[in-house]
């Protein structure tokens, strides 16, 4: 116990500690501690989430005091999945491909949309797909490095009304290692919605990729 401390001060600290950690282990309340406190600290204790005895007491607190509830969160969320069909007749389903990033360009559109008269936001199902492994950013108006001719995809509700999927299949004329895709307002050019990034997909020519964009829009408060 040779800290620099008195001794006494050192043994009633560690008693002290020791006792705290009996409290918390056992779930006991410990004086000046509300219901509340002492359940929103059993919460954190059962996520696992916290090492230390003052990390725990800290993160609980904060959270209970500061954010009482984080579920209510609203916000559009976008998923893209890939199959491959490969010259040979073979279909390798890729499953997920990525999640994310709805760019800001398609998001101002939305809003230019929304004051106009008439419009093209049907136009939004053109699949375009390029070999840049760029990181995504919202702010990305175009795909990295786009190979072949953007696939006009179908339009449909997905799994629920709230969800927009398009499915094109894009099809290549050479060897390529695909690593990005776009969903485009037209052939060429156009505001893009999303960018998504994964690993390479390498294909042939004759070989050809499905892809499903899947935009959902989630309502409440």
């Amino acid at each position: 116990m040779s800290d620099g401390k008195p001794l006494a001060t050192q043994i009633r600290q560690r008693s002290h500690s020791a006792k705290q950690k009996l409290y918390y282990k056992l779930g006991l309340k410990q004086r000046g501690y509300s219901r509340a406190f002492k359940r929103a600290l059993r919460k954190a204790r059962d996520s696992g989430m916290l090492v230390t005895q003052r990390g725990r007491i800290v993160r609980a607190s904060v959270m209970h005091l500061f954010a009482p509830n984080t579920s209510r969160t609203v916000a559009p969320t976008a998923v893209l999945r890939g199959k491959v069909y490969r010259k040979d007749g073979s279909v390798d389903d890729l499953g997920i491909l990525s999640t994310k990033v709805i760019t800001d360009a398609f998001v101002n559109y939305l809003v230019d949309q929304l004051q106009a008269s008439s419009g093209g936001i049907a136009g939004f199902r053109y699949h375009g797909s390029g070999i840049s492994s760029a990181a995504e950013n919202q702010t990305q108006t175009a795909l990295g490095s786009e190979v072949g001719s953007r696939s006009i995809g179908t339009q449909t509700e997905g799994a629920t009304p709230n969800v927009y999927r398009s499915v094109g299949v894009v099809s290549y004329g050479g060897a390529f290692a695909i690593v990005e895709h776009g969903l485009f307002r037209g052939a060429s050019g156009e505001v893009m919605v999303d960018r998504s990034t994964f690993p390479a997909i390498n294909v042939d020519s004759g070989d050809s990729i499905e892809f499903t964009y899947d935009l959902t829009l989630p309502a409440g408060n």
